[in-house]
């Protein structure tokens, strides 16, 4: 900090210091007088690592392998772990157990979000479904995507899945190299073309890049005292020239980004409208919606749109089929039993469809692996603490910072085996009785389950199904011909995203190879 204020006048830097020190003191004395008032039971926080006076456990936050290192300590610890962080108290939940109890049979005050001070100066505290505070408004918006994704509707999006899937399959016999690229693509398109009824022109289409940084700027605000603002509310008063306030300069940025997210698209429909170009769509269905239903505004459908476009679910499609092809690499005899299973059911004259569903059983075990085994989300959206409460003998506080811990929970050995840390799909068919890592975990918990689970989850599994009857998915292999082994890694913060990694993926056969831009040339004759 002295290198700091050694650049501030000296007239000014007296009262700078006491208030870049008092502030921090007062937050702390604050937070602690209003928890102790509300504790008559003197009852302990949750457990968790011994805090420090005034900063807490500020230095035990980790930014690397969180969900890991956080359920590493539960061993320690138990199945909830308490951190406190300058009077801001969180809790990770690191059980299937806990996670029940916590998030189902106590949602009615654990389905908060949590909206922060960068989240506020972003002008995202009343649009973005994921992160709407729990009432009316999140209700609103609720019913908007219920009327759209509920299980039942599901398959109005399944021809819109099948032409981009055959587009990947295409793009993937052209580059396989850039399969991540052409991944991307997969779930951006689908999703700017079922949300607004038009399609992007290329992976380098602007509307692509703007939902990319979104994703980008909420993935950053979400990581716990990425910003001082964050931490100590009351800094976002302070002028910006004041040292620890660059945050104010880049709220300003990303709110551009998230206010294009909102208005750029949704004005093209209007202008396609306008124009009788318009195709059927979700904004095309709420535009008219608008204007017959005062209580929902227009600003509200814009903001339920460009949730469907710019939220978690094309991050969420494309880590797991990232994952997807990690797995295909690194456990071959996983892939060459679901190709068998798809040889004798599909066959090579015709492309998987959803009517095959039930009949791949060891397909749709391989998903759920999939999920299990490298959640997208490994700590969810967090949740906020609407009201005091007691678990287990545990204090814990309104306004408490709650993190389902996906990974922890869906690597229980007590659930999943000592190997819970392979990818091993038969465990589903050994144990029905498995939880099915949808309904806890991989799309979130309780009443913020993830309400488009079951489009985005039909595209994954169109995908990977597709992926898997046609090519062959292998390690790169040297200029000797012998494989090259590597470790996987994976990034750390909101997404759990395999790292770059080199692989094969080629045609299964030449009829396969001619089916897969048959099929491409029939959709783009179709146009």
């Amino acid at each position: 900090m002295s290198s700091i204020i050694g650049g501030i006048p000296p007239s000014l830097r007296t009262p700078l210091t006491a208030l870049l020190v008092g502030f921090p003191v007062l937050w702390w004395i604050r937070n602690v007088i209003l928890g102790r008032s509300r504790n008559a039971q003197g009852l302990p926080f949750a457990p968790g690592p011994k805090p420090l006076p005034l900063v807490g456990n500020i230095r035990d936050i980790v930014f690397e392998r969180e969900c890991e290192t956080y359920m590493e300590w539960s061993k320690t610890y138990g199945d909830i772990i308490g951190l406190n962080v300058i009077g801001q108290p969180l809790v990770y939940v690191n059980t299937a157990e806990a996670a029940h109890e916590i998030f189902e049979k106590r949602s009615s005050i654990y389905s908060d979000r949590v909206i922060t001070p960068m989240m506020e100066m972003m002008g995202l505290a009343d649009w973005p479904l994921v992160i709407l505070e729990y009432g009316s408004t999140w209700r609103k918006h609720r019913k908007i995507f219920h009327g759209r994704f509920h299980p039942g509707a599901a398959s109005a999006f399944w021809p819109l899945h099948a032409k981009a899937t055959s587009e990947l399959l295409l793009n993937l016999l052209k580059d396989p190299a850039d399969y991540v690229e052409h991944l991307r693509y997969l779930g951006g398109s689908v999703l700017v073309e079922m949300t607004y009824g038009f399609a992007v022109k290329n992976r380098d289409d602007p509307f692509l890049k703007l939902a990319d940084d979104g994703i980008n700027a909420f993935a950053e605000i979400s990581k716990p005292g990425a910003f001082y603002v964050d931490v100590i509310p009351i800094l976002r008063y302070l002028p910006e020239w004041v040292p620890f306030t660059s945050f104010k300069k880049q709220a300003r940025e990303w709110r551009k980004t998230f206010d294009g997210l909102r208005e750029e698209p949704w004005d093209v429909v209007k202008d396609m409208i306008k124009n009788g170009r318009a195709v059927t769509s979700f904004a095309t269905t709420m535009i008219e919606e608008s204007q017959g239903d005062s209580s929902v505004t227009e600003y509200d459908y814009q903001g339920a749109a460009a949730t469907t476009y710019g939220g978690e679910f094309s991050p969420l499609m494309l880590t797991t089929l990232e994952s997807f092809i990690l797995a295909m690499v690194l456990y071959p005899e996983a892939q060459k039993e679901a190709q068998k299973e798809l040889s004798a059911v599909v066959g090579d004259k015709r492309l998987p469809d959803f009517e095959d569903r039930e009949s791949l059983p060891y397909v749709e075990a391989l998903l759920k692996e999939l999920y299990r085994w490298n959640p997208a989300l490994p700590l969810g959206v967090p949740h906020r603490l609407m009201e005091d409460d007691i678990y287990k003998g545990s204090f814990i506080p309104k306004g408490t910072i709650v993190f389902g811990n996906a990974w922890a929970i869906l690597h229980d050995e007590k659930i999943y085996g000592p190997d819970a840390d392979k990818f091993r799909p038969s465990r589903y068919l050994d144990n029905p009785d498995l939880p099915d890592p949808r309904l806890g975990g991989t799309f979130g918990f309780g009443r913020r389950i993830c309400p488009g689970r079951h489009f985005a989850d039909a595209l994954v599994w169109l995908a990977l199904t597709s992926v898997l009857a046609t090519f062959d998915i292998r390690k790169e292999v040297d200029a000797q011909g012998k494989e090259v082994s590597f470790t996987p890694e994976f990034t750390s913060g909101f997404f759990h995203r395999p790292l770059p990694f080199k692989c094969q993926i080629t045609p299964r056969s030449p009829a396969l190879r001619s089916l897969i831009v048959k099929t491409a040339e029939e959709y783009a004759a179709s146009k």
